[in-house]
């Protein structure tokens, strides 16, 4: 996977040099925190998953582990909003605009592909 900033969509942006190098500050102090809230999530689904493939499936253990899974989602929702704060505070308002109107692209197409998946199933 390539960085972020080499990608059409921040060349695109107009972004300054004093942009991206403030936007790579921004997004190496998060990188090490959303590494380990990802690994957590995956250990918390990965927990449930156990649980859930017993034979008699213990509720109470299981009630604790959807629990901790969505507690972790939460947390690592919660560090990416940040991040975007952040980030989207060094973006001028027209970095912003264009910003935002490629995002809401790359999720559209992100949504039509997981739906076109689902459908080939």
């Amino acid at each position: 996977m390539t960085d972020w900033w080499n990608q059409p969509i921040a060349r695109d942006l107009g972004l300054s040099d004093d942009q991206n190098k403030q936007i790579r500050a921004t997004v190496a102090e998060s990188r090490d925190r959303l590494i380990q809230l990802r690994d957590a999530v995956d250990s918390a689904e990965a927990v449930l998953r156990d649980l859930m493939d017993e034979d008699k499936v213990d509720t109470r253990r299981a009630q604790a582990a959807i629990e901790q899974v969505v507690s972790t989602h939460a947390e690592m929702m919660r560090a990416v909003a940040q991040m975007s704060l952040k980030l989207r505070a060094i973006l001028t308002s027209r970095n912003g605009r264009s910003w935002r109107n490629a995002s809401l692209s790359r999720r559209h197409h992100f949504l039509d592909s997981r739906s076109r998946r689902r459908k080939g199933r």
